[in-house]
């Protein structure tokens, strides 16, 4: 009984998680923005600032960090929109050949000719990058939040002893500096993945190539999947624009650039800190993605940990969950 009302209420939370996210989104993302720039606010302070200046000139590097990127995508995400018809009409005619081929060798293609739709696919790709758009529309709002939350996060830190418990402040701390760490790591692995990307994309002659790079960068926040789906893109246009060798190349680059930098950089750089099984990761990428989109997806990690060290340390009931979320290598703090 007690694990069907445990199942039941997992249900009712993500559903409540899932029809609120236009206000949970930006709130999450501000408090992931306060984590990873608090420690610069404390740094500014202890050099003298003001606190509040110290806040003001954080946030405002902040924003100067992601206006250029985010001026940048919106742009070509626009271009790219306004060109889709011109790689529709080259992808049906390519579809069409193909398939007229494959009926002169006695193919039947009626279900092919079901399932095929170009523009199906080129719409895939305005969508994912309509969502990577929305992301960065809200940057102003989640920059605004993160301002008072970091204000609040120094008050709080000056009359801690007071407000927060001892065990309290323990538990925080760890899921500040593990979040911390995978958010330097991450992003420090997925510049070097998106600007690797992009001048490999160049260099194949492949449209909108600053576009992917920046698209490789964002989507790989999102583990194990994020490589897949920034793949996609630019695949499909080497496709339509060189034909299938180039396409080839462009997924072999892909495949390079994540073994590389996935597979060898970011675990040597991370350590053994985060401790997530790869299915742990999996499931939490396909759950976030379902209840808030790519938002969710590049948010999936650090929720995780957090709620995976929540659980670790709130009772008895609760810590085996945890121990099922674990890598097999954790390192025990």
């Amino acid at each position: 009984m007690k694990f069907l009302v445990g199942a039941a209420s997992l249900v009712i939370i993500a559903a409540g998680l899932r029809a609120t996210s236009i206000i949970l989104m930006p709130l999450v993302l501000a408090v992931f923005l306060s984590v990873i720039t608090f420690p610069l606010v404390q740094r500014l302070h202890k050099l003298g600032v003001h606190h509040a200046l110290a806040v003001a000139m954080t946030l405002l590097a902040v924003l100067a960090v992601l206006s250029g990127p985010s001026v940048l995508i919106v742009a070509a995400i626009r271009r790219f929109a306004s060109a889709v018809p011109r790689y529709e009409t080259a992808l049906r005619t390519m579809v069409a050949r193909a398939l007229d081929w494959l009926r002169d060798h006695n193919f039947d293609t009626t279900t092919l000719t079901t399932y095929i739709d170009p523009a199906q696919l080129l719409n895939v790709m305005v969508t994912t990058l309509s969502g990577v758009a929305t992301l960065l529309s809200l940057a102003f709002l989640v920059v605004l939040i993160s301002s008072f939350m970091l204000f609040e996060a120094a008050d709080i830190l000056h009359r801690r002893p007071t407000v927060l418990p001892a065990e309290l402040r323990q538990h925080l701390a760890r899921i500040a500096g593990e979040m911390q760490t995978w958010l330097w790591v991450k992003t420090i692995i997925s510049f070097a993945t998106g600007l690797v990307a992009g001048v490999w994309v160049a260099v194949l002659g492949i449209e909108f190539a600053l576009l992917w790079g920046l698209v490789a960068f964002l989507l790989n926040y999102i583990p194990n999947l994020g490589s897949l789906i920034a793949a996609f893109p630019p695949a499909l246009l080497a496709l339509i624009q060189f034909g299938p060798l180039t396409a080839a190349l462009v997924v072999a680059g892909y495949l390079v650039i994540n073994i590389g930098f996935g597979s060898f950089m970011e675990p040597y750089l991370m350590g053994r800190r985060v401790g997530l099984s790869p299915l742990a990761v999996l499931l939490s990428v396909i759950v976030w993605g379902w209840m808030w989109g790519i938002p969710g997806m590049l948010l999936s990690v650090p929720i995780t940990m957090g709620v995976k060290i929540a659980l670790e340390n709130s009772s008895d009931d609760t810590r085996w969950v945890a121990r099922l979320m674990e890598g097999g290598n954790r390192e025990r703090p």
